[in-house]
């Protein structure tokens, strides 16, 4: 799969490293699709700025990944990670992407 840029931005996340390198040798028989990593979106409902970490453009459609390392809960709808036994809040990354 063709990404752009063709090389990762800069980031602090091994998560977004191993999603872009496992994008970056998909292959598909019937068409080309194109990602897009850490695309800045000129528009936000609470944000100034807010940012995508992938969007794969495919005729099947327009997909939206937003990556995320460590144990994901959502206990009583409030979504949190795990990390290195340490429990932090993030936002929810259905509403996020």
């Amino acid at each position: 799969m063709k990404l752009i840029p063709g090389k990762p931005h800069q980031t602090n996340s091994r998560a977004e490293l191993k999603v872009f390198d496992v994008l970056a040798t998909c292959e598909f028989a019937d068409h080309h699709p194109k990602a897009f990593h850490s695309l800045l979106l000129t528009k936000h409902d609470r944000k100034r700025v807010g940012e995508a970490d992938f969007v794969i453009v495919s005729i099947y459609g327009i997909y939206v990944l937003e990556v995320l390392a460590g144990a994901i809960q959502r206990p009583h709808g409030k979504c949190s990670a795990m990390r290195e036994n340490v429990t932090y809040a993030i936002q929810d990354p259905f509403h996020q992407a």
